[in-house]
């Protein structure tokens, strides 16, 4: 008789961890039917963004993913899949996603700490042939790199070693900036990544939420951002300024450029003079 409560827990722990097994099942299934095909079979990323950084794990709450597996990203190539998915079936691969989360490769100390630019940095840029600080890499604007290990009689040799999807409609024109082994890259439709050069893995990933009127020129482009202290500048389809942390993506701040309603945009990369930052460009005026 005393085997018997044994006997009960023990069908319990059993009943337990086969529940728990099915909705695992459930959540890697779905995953790899509804998710894989852009995400990569284990989230690490491909036509569309990693799913298994460890930041940007962290920093996303099962609300927020649950909306954007119900709602999709509109202006981007996520789906909504509100009307293909029951809520019990969206909890289930919300807990596979989170079983995705790995710890990012080592990175440089920019990866880890933030990046910081001087303005005396940036005045410097043009001795710098390391990094690429702005636009036009210095202030002449002249987009020439002095490097030279990679020359005619070798460029043929060169091999692919990482490749980064943005998942992000519409093409890119914009010109990255390279920052201590940092990659800062803006999208079309106003998405920023933060990418680690060595690796290509996604560091974070900013997404304006943009208003659905709309005046614009030449496509939904940007053509790049501008750095200075530990802010990235970013101009929006909106006509808006903002500041973004160079660490995490987060907005420090938001400031209006020009009224929507007036037909006003910017998308041209910001010039920082000093510790100031300027438009390159006045927006863009239909």
């Amino acid at each position: 008789m005393r085997s018997r409560p044994f006997l009960i827990l023990w069908s319990l722990v059993c009943s337990i961890l086969a529940y728990a097994q099915s909705h695992s099942n459930q959540g890697q299934e779905l995953f790899t039917q509804r998710c894989a095909v852009c995400h990569g079979a284990t989230g690490g990323g491909g036509l569309g963004p990693s799913l298994s950084n460890s930041q940007w794990q962290a920093e996303t709450t099962d609300q927020a993913l649950q909306h954007t597996i119900r709602d999709g990203v509109p202006g981007t190539s996520m789906p909504s899949f509100k009307s293909t998915l029951t809520v019990d079936q969206i909890a289930s691969l919300v807990r596979h996603i989170r079983s995705l989360r790995i710890n990012d490769a080592p990175g440089s100390e920019a990866t880890a700490a933030g990046t910081v630019v001087s303005a005396d940095r940036l005045s410097a840029a043009a001795q710098d042939p390391n990094n690429w600080l702005m636009y036009g890499r210095d202030y002449t604007n002249q987009r020439f790199s002095p490097l030279d290990s990679v020359r005619r009689e070798n460029v043929g040799r060169l091999v692919p070693v990482w490749s980064f999807q943005t998942g992000v409609p519409d093409g890119l024109e914009a010109t990255p900036l390279f920052v201590d082994g940092v990659i800062y890259l803006t999208t079309s439709w106003d998405h920023v990544f933060a990418i680690d050069a060595r690796t290509g893995t996604e560091l974070w990933h900013y997404q304006r939420h943009l208003p659905k009127k709309l005046r614009y020129c030449c496509g939904p482009v940007n053509r790049g951002p501008a750095i200075v202290g530990n802010l990235l500048y970013l101009s929006t389809l909106d006509a808006h300024l903002v500041a973004l942390d160079t660490k995490n993506g987060r907005v420090r701040w938001d400031v209006l450029l020009g009224n929507v309603e007036d037909n006003v945009s910017a998308t041209s990369p910001p010039l920082v003079v000093g510790d100031r930052g300027r438009r390159l460009q006045k927006p863009w005026i239909h």
